[in-house]
């Protein structure tokens, strides 16, 4: 005799819950952590860089980081924008220990 859990509507029944459930955790995660769809998950920092004009320095960078409430290292900001073709340079300055770093930016199409 074939047990009552391994039934073909058992298993449909099953299968429909269990994705009730996660449908129903995924709502709750998005209400908790407000998250709600309009921001990147590519560019971490899209809201500070959308505040930035075509042109910025490394100064208008760090204002809008630390306006926005961005922990993140300005360093590290640029960084990832760089990789991501979200930017690109413009002119070359010297750092506080006298290597030389980019202080003028571009955003690119």
């Amino acid at each position: 005799m074939m047990p009552m859990s391994d039934t073909r509507t058992y298993r449909k029944n099953t299968a429909e819950f269990v994705r009730w459930v996660a449908d129903q955790m995924l709502t709750q995660q998005l209400l908790r952590f407000q998250i709600d769809g309009s921001s990147s998950n590519i560019n971490r920092w899209e809201g500070a860089y959308n505040l930035l004009p075509e042109e910025f320095s490394r100064d208008d960078v760090q204002r809008v980081l630390t306006a926005s409430g961005s922990n993140t290292s300005l360093k590290n900001v640029l960084y990832k924008w760089r990789l991501l073709g979200c930017i690109e340079d413009l002119e070359k300055g010297v750092a506080a220990n006298g290597k030389q770093q980019p202080v003028r930016f571009r955003k690119r199409q």
